[in-house]
């Protein structure tokens, strides 16, 4: 059967490498809750393989001609409802539940039902998902409730037919490893929050590639705020709902979101438990690379640093003296933009001024070649700690080892910027 199971993401969409880290499934946008005649006969079901169509039938129904006039009096032709959305609640179907319900649970209902004329009720408007869910709990009528893997399908389906709700709500589940290395290193009795946040910004960056037409291989989702409010934990042996409305500020002339402010709910058992807001807006990862880049060169040239003492045996060097072309080994001690400093074993001393050329190698992956010469030597130990100042680095060296500074060492604490 379609959609027995919940519908994974691309990894790509939300900007991960590994599928561990993923933590939402079931995205989708909010399930239009009916369709004329003409869009599901003629345009939809058409392009559907047998399977597909038959998976269609069982989710939309054909509404009567009576409900049609009344709840669509502006309407001619078919229309097809959500199977989950009760049209009409017949006169001895409302005698039976007026005596099962509260106060509380009619005034809801009448909220979204009026007098039919025949003493039963009829839908004034069209709910929209969450209230859908909570008119079947109230009616006792949960057995019609569609599953999130079964929405994500339809959804599915009617992207490709290019059907879509108007109101920009969009849907998806948490998904929770409690084996995750990393947000379940120690036993925890709930969600972490941090957890929370992750699961809501993929959820944010998903929407945004998906049905922002925003493509992840060529654009950045560049966040400027982010607010957070906790209303209550997050239980992990529940399911948990993503539920966002994205107000789009601005769009490119095909269509793409620029700029939009995403408003995102947590909701566990038709309970909110977070709500998140944040301002994003999309740019060309080319562009975006020019501006960090220029951010970055103005920042890094004021820092010494260190490799990272948990890669050792990432970064290796060849350094050759130009005078009587003898390599000399040792290991990188510090580097900045402008020198280096490394110890070489042994009691050779070396002479100030000296000439040499180098080649530095991260991680098999950027190198960095050019010339240098010595400006101190120290003893320590039973070795020596030699400086070393660029003297000539080409362009394409430099950005090469701006890139190696980024990711392969670490800052020097500075009291200038302590």
């Amino acid at each position: 059967m379609l959609a027995s199971e919940s519908i994974a993401i691309c990894k790509s969409l939300v900007h991960k490498e590994k599928e561990e880290n993923v933590l939402i499934n079931n995205l989708r946008a909010e399930i239009p809750p009916c369709l004329s005649g003409k869009v599901f006969e003629d345009e939809i079901l058409p392009r559907l393989n047998r399977e597909e169509q038959i998976f269609m039938r069982q989710r939309f129904s054909l509404l009567d001609q009576f409900s049609t006039e009344k709840i669509f009096p502006d309407t001619t032709g078919r229309v097809y409802l959500l199977a989950q959305i009760l049209p009409v609640l017949p006169e001895q179907y409302v005698r039976e539940m007026r005596n099962k319900l509260s106060s509380e649970s009619w005034k809801f209902l009448n909220g979204h039902y009026a007098d039919d004329g025949r003493n039963g009720l009829i839908l004034k408007g069209m709910p929209d998902e969450m209230d859908q869910i909570k008119i079947l709990k109230i009616l006792d009528e949960k057995s019609r409730i569609i599953l999130d893997s079964e929405k994500a399908l339809l959804s599915e389906i009617l992207f490709r037919s290019g059907v879509a709700d108007d109101r920009n709500s969009f849907y998806a589940n948490m998904v929770v490893d409690t084996e995750h290395e990393f947000y379940f290193e120690h036993y925890n009795e709930h969600v972490p929050g941090m957890m929370v946040i992750e699961a809501a910004r993929q959820f944010g960056l998903a929407t945004c590639h998906k049905y922002g037409m925003i493509p992840e291989s060529e654009y950045q989702i560049m966040m400027s705020d982010l607010d957070i409010h906790f209303e209550k934990y997050v239980d992990y042996h529940l399911p948990i709902k993503l539920v966002g409305t994205v107000d789009v500020k601005k769009r490119a002339a095909s269509g793409m979101w620029k700029k939009v402010i995403l408003n995102f709910q947590i909701i566990q058992n038709q309970t909110l438990a977070v709500s998140i807001r944040f301002n994003g807006r999309s740019i060309e990862k080319a562009l975006f690379g020019e501006l960090r880049q220029e951010e970055l060169y103005n920042k890094i040239g004021d820092f010494r640093y260190k490799p990272h003492t948990n890669s050792p045996g990432r970064h290796k060097f060849c350094l050759r003296n130009l005078e009587n072309y003898e390599y000399i080994d040792g290991a990188l001690k510090e580097i900045s933009t402008r020198d280096f400093k490394i110890e070489i074993p042994g009691n050779d001393r070396y002479d100030p001024e000296k000439k040499h050329d180098f080649l530095f190698s991260f991680d098999n992956r950027y190198f960095i070649n050019g010339s240098c010469y010595q400006t101190n030597i120290e003893r320590s130990g039973n070795s020596l700690i030699v400086d070393f100042s660029f003297s000539d680095l080409s362009e394409e060296d430099f950005d090469n080892l701006v890139q190696c500074l980024k990711l392969y060492t670490k800052a020097i604490e500075c009291r200038d910027f302590s």
